[in-house]
């Protein structure tokens, strides 16, 4: 798993040539609905069920500054659009979900794209 948000993340700063900033927020929680995904519903993630995952969202132009618990890489130009290395989304997505998780992304013209990873959280009895 350390590869694959590894690769996510270089993913994601590649996206910005011209700087921006990445937002990366870890969190837990226990869902009061079915979870919905990208306006599609998650049939693995059920009401009740717990839930840990974290959050990349990409946004530009940059904005110094951040805030709350989330961690701010605030990036500057480095003609990132070069030739593309890593594994690609698709190899992600897939190793994500071996590991019983789910990788989301979502795509805003104005905000960047956000990329979600999440995993139900098994409790030991």
């Amino acid at each position: 798993m350390k590869h694959v948000f590894i690769n996510l993340l270089m993913h994601a700063l590649r996206e910005m040539p011209d700087g921006g900033k990445l937002l990366v927020r870890t969190f837990a929680r226990e869902l009061t609905d079915d979870m919905v995904l990208n306006g599609r519903s998650a049939a693995i993630f059920k009401a009740g069920e717990t839930v840990a995952g974290a959050m990349l969202q990409e946004s530009t132009p940059m904005v110094p500054g951040g805030g709350g618990d989330e961690a701010l890489f605030v990036i500057r130009g480095a003609n990132a659009k070069a030739e593309e290395s890593g594994l690609g989304l698709t190899v992600l997505k897939k190793i994500v979900e071996l590991y019983g998780g789910v990788l989301d992304m979502v795509h805003n013209r104005e905000k960047g794209n956000q990329y979600t990873v999440l995993f139900k959280v098994q409790r030991k009895e």
